[in-house]
């Protein structure tokens, strides 16, 4: 969990993680040179529970530095990146490790996520259409759910292999904060995913955020997505690039992946025609929410309910 001047937040993620029923093994915190008063709070924890481990950098490093510097301090199989804003709702290790033991071969497993605009106060769900039950999927089979019933996994939800992590070398620095995103579906196309349809973490959303700030820089954002599109092609066997492709997972990046394309053409080559019109409807959908929030919220889920009919005649849903 690296942390910049969250005092005011990491109490409480501190609290839920190390309060939920089956919780976890450790909780290593890096502060990354924090001004206010992180420190005293994250050393409070330490005092009351000896799972809470603190590393103090020197200077400030950056979120991605700060966690590969540390990353081979992890004792634990599988590591969950955590926020030092967000945090776990009770059930989320009971859920989440019995699914690990029950599918070893797995590069991740995830969960629903639940989203808390700090502006407004309200909160939403983020329910998938996949399916009522939990579930293991292929990489084959990620590739039909993403790219047939638009399934996806953000990246505050998941738990990754530690032995993943340091084979990619940790967190690529370059792909910034979209970083998250490339190392769990990197893993997920390798080795599968186990995904739980329940909501068991909270991940906070306001304009002083790491993710806001980088999302409106629009320039800024081009470099980690051709990061990204780099990145998948330079896999070893090309099987990942080949079921990125097929799953039309980028067109997630919306106009920022035409942007991307334009500066550098050599990957031109994701843009298939369903990828251009995903992308193209996407980002439609984004900018609808703000100018008609009403009908496009109808129509998302007449179309949210249509992808679930579609998911029962796969076979997903009891």
């Amino acid at each position: 969990m690296p942390n910049f001047n969250h005092g005011h937040y990491i109490g409480q993620s501190l609290e839920a993680m190390l309060g939920s029923s089956d919780g976890p093994v450790e909780v290593i915190v890096i502060d990354d040179a924090s001004t206010d008063s992180s420190v005293s709070v994250i050393e409070g924890f330490g005092r009351r529970d000896s799972r809470v481990r603190l590393f103090r950098n020197a200077r400030n490093m950056g979120h991605q530095r700060s966690v590969n510097s540390h990353l081979t301090e992890a004792r634990g199989d599988y590591v969950f990146l955590a926020s030092a804003d967000d945090y776990v709702l009770p059930s989320f290790f009971e859920r989440m490790m019995p699914a690990l033991c029950e599918h070893p071969t797995a590069g991740l497993v995830t969960c629903n996520g639940r989203v808390l605009d700090e502006v407004t106060g309200e909160s939403k769900d983020f329910d998938q259409p996949l399916c009522d039950k939990e579930m293991f999927l292929s990489p084959d089979a990620l590739v039909e759910a993403i790219r047939d019933l638009w399934f996806g996994f953000p990246d505050y939800t998941c738990f990754i292999k530690r032995a993943s992590l340091l084979e990619m070398g940790g967190i690529p620095e370059a792909m910034r904060s979209h970083a998250g995103v490339y190392m769990n579906y990197l893993a997920a196309f390798k080795d599968g995913v186990a995904y739980i349809p329940d909501c068991l973490v909270t991940q906070r959303r306001a304009p002083t955020t790491y993710a806001a700030r980088e999302g409106r820089d629009r320039d800024g954002r081009i470099g980690p997505v051709v990061a990204i599109l780099r990145g998948f092609k330079e896999e070893k066997s090309g099987e990942v690039f080949r079921r990125v492709k097929a799953s039309t997972l980028v067109a997630g990046f919306r106009l920022d992946l035409f942007r991307a394309v334009w500066r550098h053409p050599e990957h031109r080559d994701y843009l298939s025609p369903l990828v251009v019109e995903r992308a193209l409807f996407m980002d439609a959908v984004g900018r609808g929410l703000r100018v008609a929030p009403k009908g496009t919220r109808a129509f998302m889920a007449l179309h949210a309910r249509l992808l679930t009919r579609k998911s029962r005649r796969l076979g997903c849903h009891t």
